[in-house]
């Protein structure tokens, strides 16, 4: 029953008529929103939506914005495709360096080697970064299942075929017969090229009958001493001249052949064909 009092009790709340005029006069029907179904045509965002009473009378509205998974993956898929083409324009000026390192004519151009080395690990961290947020995101494409791996074996194999042509390492402590030495990195570089492209092929021919064929543990042990080792020969030559800096690198690369030739063998013996 209606005794004329105010409903002390909220009720829905009703905008004041205000119809809007057009050249044919008041619009008579007035559109009152709809927020319910403004978020559900809303696709790429995620609305949430407040109403409150301000002095019992005007509603407040407040919106908070969310971005979809989806449209983060939309920004950040093509993160990885770049730094991987990026990776492969480092790699090219750190290669170019240590081609250029002897025409200095300096016995230890510790400067310009230390920015190669820079580089060098710069151009490492690129490969770590676009594999994390291609994981984070699962964000993958044709061109980076492609180009990724080959970005990181024109790298590795580049950077010890320019040793081998620059005749880094030298080892004078040790007293070694200068074509031994050359044998021994050219034996060295073509020991990791030959590991990678075997690899590779098995790699393509077990993918395309649908077997998998990811980077086990002693790929990944072969890849760091790999690095290291590369490392090691740029730090020697623009710093170390005394006997241990020898021993340290010539035990750096039997370990790492050892580990190339072992991670090879593994791969080779790995499954390429189904029910194998």
């Amino acid at each position: 029953m209606d005794d004329g009092k105010t409903n002390p009790k909220q009720t829905q709340y009703e905008p004041k008529t205000n119809p809007i005029r057009t050249q044919y006069g008041p619009n008579p029907n007035p559109i009152k929103p709809n927020f319910h179904q403004v978020a559900d045509h809303v696709n790429e965002s995620k609305f949430t939506i407040e109403l409150s009473q301000q002095s019992g009378i005007l509603p407040a509205i407040k919106w908070s914005i969310k971005l979809n998974p989806q449209t983060d993956k939309k920004i950040v898929r093509h993160i990885p495709n770049i730094l991987t083409a990026g990776r492969f324009v480092l790699t090219g000026v750190f290669l170019w360096m240590i081609i250029y390192a002897p025409r200095l004519e300096e016995p230890k151009p510790a400067n310009f080697l230390l920015v190669a080395f820079i580089l060098f690990v710069v151009t490492g961290l690129t490969d770590i970064v676009d594999g994390y947020i291609a994981r984070k995101y699962d964000v993958t494409s044709k061109f980076g299942r492609i180009a990724d791996p080959l970005a990181d074996k024109f790298l590795v194999c580049g950077a010890f075929l320019c040793l081998a042509i620059t005749g880094r390492p030298e080892l004078p402590n040790l007293n070694i017969a200068p074509m031994a030495m050359d044998i021994f990195r050219w034996s060295t570089a073509i020991i990791i090229l030959a590991r990678e492209i075997i690899v590779t092929v098995f790699r393509q021919i077990a993918e395309s009958r649908g077997i998998e064929f990811g980077a086990v543990v002693s790929g990944k042990i072969k890849m760091f001493l790999q690095a290291f080792g590369i490392g090691t020969v740029i730090f020697k030559w623009a710093y170390v001249s005394r006997p241990w800096g020898d021993w340290f690198v010539i035990v750096t690369f039997l370990l790492m052949i050892l580990a190339t030739i072992i991670s090879g063998i593994e791969s080779m013996q790995r499954p390429i064909k189904k029910n194998q």
